[in-house]
């Protein structure tokens, strides 16, 4: 299991905040001490030292798993992201509030056939309803239990319709044999809850896991701090994203300690901070890739042109809007760029399509636009 943090004092740590190698920080589900894998080829994470304490991870939060789209602009993928988050959510919750529904019928179902039974207990003569009795208490406790024999209960002190779940017939035609299966269409509801009591129950049990897995995944997710920094170091300028889940400043003296080791001065200025985007560290790493620099042993580094920083800043800022930006907000227009298909439609009149929709364009708002187009063209 890969794992992008862990605990360390009591705080949650991010892999790219410690060196690699053997370390103190703990998993925050076994507890036991974790190692830095932070080598050139597969992303940094942190690692068991033998076999991962669980088989499931939500590791959708930090995005860790496959090949990530980063033809995508950083907010849109953003948004994508969190839908997906948000999606699995629901249909956890949607799941298990289907098997409260079961558990409902529980409730009332088994105690209406054992009052059934009960009843019919005092004309048993054969001794099948006080066996039918203990076959249901004995298929409820036990997986492998054979399933409670109901067609062999038949009597005249019963509603005279049977069923074998599909077909019906009346009491009279049971001495045929081929109505040797019907049950009595009173315990219908019981049989139908029945068949699915044990695959209900153990989905039940796998549903409530991943739902408490989640929700401590997301209290973990929900610990960092996105943070992208500038920093100039004996006149050279490049750039930092990380995660933090302590303050910026205490993060900030860490990474001067390290820079010290390879420059004389060092100034660092913090251009971008956001919780809840954790999972963009990982897909801004593989967007950019390109620009990332090596400075001994640190490769968390990356090299942007002013251009680009001013690209990169306001596709980081759009990440404050969570429907986007009203028309007229400063943002609009870098909402506008970073969402449309890349054309401009019409001659006098400018309009530009997002999800299929025709946004209008003023002469200033299309300037504006033009201003980002140019910015781009010109990396």
């Amino acid at each position: 299991m890969r794992l992008p943090f862990g605990i360390f004092e009591g705080k949650f740590i991010h892999i790219s905040e410690i060196k690699s190698g053997r370390t103190d920080v703990c998993c925050p589900y076994c507890k036991q001490p974790l190692i830095a894998k932070k080598g050139r080829i597969k992303r940094h994470h942190f690692a068991h030292s033998g076999v991962g304490c669980i088989a499931h991870y939500a590791g959708h939060f930090f995005g860790l798993a496959g090949r990530l789209p980063i033809s995508l602009p950083l907010s849109v993928y953003a948004q994508q992201k969190l839908t997906k988050i948000n999606g699995y959510f629901s249909k956890l919750q949607q799941a298990h509030q289907e098997f409260h529904l079961r558990n409902a019928g529980e409730v009332t179902i088994i105690p209406a056939l054992h009052d059934t039974l009960k009843l019919l207990l005092t004309s048993d003569k054969t001794g099948q309803v006080k066996e039918v009795r203990k076959q249901v208490d004995r298929f409820m406790n036990q997986t492998i239990a054979p399933f409670p024999d109901f067609h062999l209960i038949r009597s005249s002190e019963l509603p005279p319709t049977y069923t074998d779940g599909k077909h019906t017939c009346t009491f009279s035609e049971l001495a045929n044999d081929k109505y040797e299966y019907y049950y009595a269409a009173i315990f219908e509801p019981a049989v139908k809850f029945l068949k699915k009591y044990h695959q209900t129950s153990y989905d039940f049990k796998e549903i409530a896991n991943k739902m408490n897995l989640f929700q401590k995944d997301l209290a973990y997710f929900n610990q960092f701090d996105l943070y992208f920094i500038e920093v100039i170091a004996d006149h050279q300028r490049f750039y930092k994203i990380g995660l933090t889940s302590r303050k910026l400043e205490i993060r900030l003296k860490e990474i001067e300690q390290d820079l010290k080791n390879f420059y004389l001065n060092i100034q660092m200025t913090p251009l971008f901070e956001i919780k809840g985007f954790a999972f963009l560290e990982t897909f801004f790493k593989q967007k950019y890739v390109n620009q990332q620099m090596k400075i001994g042993s640190l490769t968390e580094y990356f090299s942007f042109s002013k251009e680009q920083v001013v690209l990169i800043l306001k596709d980081l800022h759009l990440l404050n809007y969570k429907a986007g930006p009203e028309r007229g907000n400063k943002d609009w227009i870098s909402w506008i760029y970073f969402n449309f298909n890349g054309k401009i439609y019409g001659h006098q009149e400018k309009n530009v399509y997002i999800k299929n929709k025709k946004i209008g364009l003023s002469t200033t708002e299309f300037e504006k636009l033009t201003v980002l187009i140019n910015i781009e063209n010109k990396e």
